[in-house]
């Protein structure tokens, strides 16, 4: 950064905006996991959902987190 550019900039004050922009959308992602841990599943219920995930091939995430299967 040019030193004409940086005279004004205050770091602690770009941090400050930053880190008030992502604790504003921390919100939502709070409410969703309260609304998780609210809901119960029945045992039958886990167990059919993970099998369709792993043992189905339907889970919904790269295929390379699963691991080697041996």
């Amino acid at each position: 950064m040019l030193a004409k550019h940086s005279k004004s900039f205050s770091l602690i004050d770009c941090i400050s905006v930053g880190v008030d922009r992502m604790q504003r959308n921390f919100e939502p992602m709070r409410e969703q996991v309260e609304a998780w841990q609210r809901s119960e599943l029945t045992d039958v219920t886990a167990k059919v959902v993970i099998y369709e995930a792993f043992v189905e091939g339907k889970l919904e995430a790269p295929k390379h987190l699963a691991g080697d299967r041996a």
